[in-house]
């Protein structure tokens, strides 16, 4: 074994990856626009992404799929891990139960509501106020991470299909009234 030349520049460290932010990375002006724009379903995937990121830190096995399709049962307990992480890396106060009870409230109202899509994308709100104290834990444990902030492919072509569903939505409301 030859030995080390200690005039050798020492090995650069790897740069963070967002895999090693302990919560999901995504910009708020993204995640505000992928949740309307997927009339919820980038919602789905962001609950999944956290509760897939805590499950690997913690060593647990959470039901992921079941987490994040019935968010509305775990959003608090998520929320409330955020709230503590954030705390401790005095990365802002969050309050969990209010933001889950507004989320809650959006997620489960806007059915029995004629402003049920105005609704249903204010439920986006409290996820906005826990990304931004998951963002800031995240900056500070994992320094140089990717931030998430650029579309990609999947993401405009889902905002496409949501832009056409809600004119189709729309259209036919429009239809409907007149008839």
């Amino acid at each position: 074994m030859k030995p080390s030349d200690p005039s050798a520049p020492a090995p650069a460290a790897a740069a963070p990856s967002a895999a090693s932010a302990p919560f999901f990375a995504v910009s708020l002006p993204k995640l505000a626009i992928m949740s309307i724009f997927s009339f919820g379903l980038y919602q789905v995937y962001w609950f999944y992404r956290n509760w897939q990121l805590i499950e690997k830190r913690e060593g647990r096995d959470f039901a992921l799929m079941a987490r994040a399709l019935f968010s509305v049962f775990f959003c608090y307990r998520l929320f409330a891990r955020v709230a503590t992480a954030g705390a401790a890396a005095g990365a802002g106060h969050l309050r969990a139960g209010m933001l889950a009870a507004i989320y809650v409230v959006t997620s489960v109202f806007w059915l029995a509501s004629d402003w049920g899509l105005i609704i249903a994308n204010l439920g986006v709100l409290p996820l906005l106020a826990v990304q931004r104290v998951a963002n800031r834990v995240n900056a500070n444990q994992a320094p140089g991470h990717d931030p998430n902030r650029r579309y990609s492919v999947w993401n405009v072509a889902i905002m496409v299909l949501g832009l056409l569903v809600q004119a189709a939505s729309v259209a036919y409301w429009k239809w409907a009234l007149s008839v």
